[in-house]
């Protein structure tokens, strides 16, 4: 199935149920958009080849044991999750400048990766870049 992308957004407007509705973002970096746009995929919903092939794509993840969200860039080849992000108050905070979180954490992606649903990764300290999959 082709991947088919929604009109770039500026990330840091995008809100959390936008991120949800649309649980894998990718690069919208071009002549027109700086590195701080992206752009939804809207089909498929899941993280397949093809969109490994786009890009590493940020997924929308939800932290185990809470009602937090998160977000990380997915590296299919090494599987494992970086550049990760937390949901706190209304505001995206990288994860080792935040505050209260407790470590391990368990981040569960939201889309299907793969075809296989609840794929987990742990992040075993805040200084932590990688969370390697653990599903």
């Amino acid at each position: 199935m082709a991947v088919a992308f929604g009109r770039a957004r500026y990330w840091p407007k995008v809100k959390l149920e936008d991120r949800i509705r649309y649980p894998i973002w990718v690069s919208a970096h071009d002549e027109r958009h700086d590195e701080e746009w992206m752009k939804p995929v809207v089909r498929p919903l899941s993280v397949t080849r093809d969109v490994v092939a786009v890009d590493n794509p940020l997924i929308a993840l939800r932290v185990a044991g809470t009602d937090l969200y998160a977000m990380g860039y997915y590296d299919h080849d090494k599987g494992r999750l970086y550049g990760i992000g937390v949901w706190i108050k209304g505001k995206g905070v990288v994860v080792e400048r935040s505050k209260g979180l407790r470590f391990p954490m368990t981040l569960v992606a939201i889309p299907p990766i793969l075809r296989q649903r609840d794929v987990e990764f742990v992040l075993r300290r805040a200084k932590d870049y990688y969370a390697p999959r653990t599903s």
